[in-house]
């Protein structure tokens, strides 16, 4: 039979919620930062919204990969 590791509930959802509110205030510090970003490149609104788009695919698509090495790794 295989044993298993007890998880730390609180722990996890700590987590969670801490990468939750740093998710929102990223978005809504580019979201803010529109205004500046069109007057200085002299883009309209919508690139800068797919610029936007695209940053926060790139910036989240490695999450999967760190989740599946951490869980190969384990403790």
């Amino acid at each position: 039979m295989a044993v298993t590791k007890p998880y730390h509930v609180k722990t996890i959802l700590v987590i969670f919620m801490l990468g939750a509110f740093i998710s929102i205030l990223n978005q809504t510090l580019l979201f803010t930062a529109f205004p500046s970003i069109m007057t200085t490149f002299k883009v309209s609104n919508s690139t800068v919204q797919w610029l936007t788009t695209a940053y926060m695919l790139v910036s989240g698509s490695p999450l999967p990969r760190f989740s599946l090495g951490a869980l190969q790794r384990g403790n």
